[in-house]
């Protein structure tokens, strides 16, 4: 698409898969089993990497300063791994967004 301008149905549709990806965040998917039987399941790890790489298109990072969410995953995180090589420490302006 050469022009960076959306049509209203290209805005839909991005309105639409938008909406999906949170529901499936929300409430899980349905998945069809054996018997015909149809259970729901978490997001997985794919439509998390989907809805971070949706997120990442549309510039939209998360804030630290409105929400201390990520600074507590990256906490769990280090927990978890108690050697936290892995993870950089977070500065004061990463934590707090001060």
């Amino acid at each position: 698409m050469s022009n960076m301008t959306a049509t209203g149905t290209q805005m839909e549709l991005s309105e639409a898969l938008d909406k999906l990806l949170l529901d499936i965040i929300r409430n899980g998917r349905d998945v069809p089993v054996e018997g015909g039987e149809v259970v729901t399941v978490k997001a997985s790890a794919s439509d998390m990497q989907a809805a971070i790489a949706r997120l990442k298109m549309c510039n939209v990072a998360p804030d630290p300063a409105k929400s201390g969410v990520v600074s507590e995953i990256v906490d769990q995180m280090r927990k978890r791994n108690e050697s936290a090589e892995l993870l950089p420490a977070l500065t004061e302006n990463e934590r707090y967004g001060g």
